[in-house]
């Protein structure tokens, strides 16, 4: 229809390929920032800024491409890294806290539910 300005809900219902491409360029670019920054960014409207959408359409466009929010990939990318710290130092509270967690048990409770793994196994 000529008047149906309603946005695409997902990146499969972009019709055009040149267009999609360009939407998972813009996507991946952010995620790139993400890494970058070791899963910490400022603000949803920022990243969103990167990619040059709004953060309406980064979120939906975002968690269809990698099955995860911004915040949740990100938290993620913060515990894989902790993980890869605590591994390499055994020290658990430095890695909490530079994963944003004061207390060291909720970071472990964390890194399992998430990462799938005990804590204690990243000593090892």
């Amino acid at each position: 229809e000529l008047f149906n300005t309603t946005p695409p809900c997902t990146i499969a219902d972009v019709k055009k390929r040149s267009t999609r491409d360009e939407l998972r360029k813009r996507i991946l670019r952010v995620k790139e920032r993400i890494d970058d920054m070791h899963g910490h960014y400022d603000n949803l409207d920022d990243i969103a800024a990167v990619a040059c959408l709004s953060k309406y359409h980064f979120l939906r466009s975002f968690s269809a491409i990698f099955g995860l929010s911004p915040a949740a990939y990100a938290r993620r990318i913060r515990l894989q890294r902790a993980g890869q710290a605590v591994a390499q130092t055994g020290d658990v509270v430095t890695a909490a806290r530079r994963a944003g967690y004061s207390d060291p048990r909720a970071f472990g409770r964390a890194y399992k539910r998430i990462i799938g793994k005990d804590l204690l196994l990243a000593l090892h």
